[in-house]
């Protein structure tokens, strides 16, 4: 008889706090982070989530994490870049992608407050804000 699979409930997805979104946005505009975005497009149907973030080749089918991921509105999978692997790989001309045995994940309502804390953080970079003009030059 076949030993029988028990299907793991995952929990749920916990929404990320400002704070950390902020670190995150940060941390992304400083090329500190290798999120599933970061895959151009022509390499979308060769270049699989779990070729990268290795962690999810290792999870069990049954386990039901595509289930999860649509149920919990996933969107979004990244990991800071100090925790990749020592070697990346390539793929048919393909950029070099890094490895990691771990990684996080978005909903789609986190990384839109994500989009909107990353373009404050870039109008504040390229607004140099205004010199106080009260002072008349001498």
């Amino acid at each position: 008889m076949a030993e029988e699979v028990q299907k793991t409930k995952r929990p749920p997805y916990e929404p990320k706090t400002d704070d950390e979104l902020k670190e995150l946005a940060l941390a992304l505009l400083d090329n500190q982070v290798f999120t599933d975005k970061h895959i151009p497009e022509e390499f979308r149907d060769q270049i699989t989530l779990d070729r990268i973030f290795l962690n999810l080749a290792f999870t069990d089918p049954r386990a039901g994490l595509a289930s999860w991921f649509k149920e919990q509105n996933i969107t979004m999978v990244y990991e800071f870049m100090q925790e990749s692997g020592p070697r990346g790989f390539s793929i048919g001309g393909s950029p070099t992608f890094p490895n990691f045995f771990s990684c996080k994940f978005l909903n789609h309502s986190d990384q839109k407050r994500l989009a909107e804390i990353m373009k404050r953080l870039v109008d504040a970079l390229s607004d140099p804000g205004e010199e106080d003009s009260s002072e008349a030059p001498a």
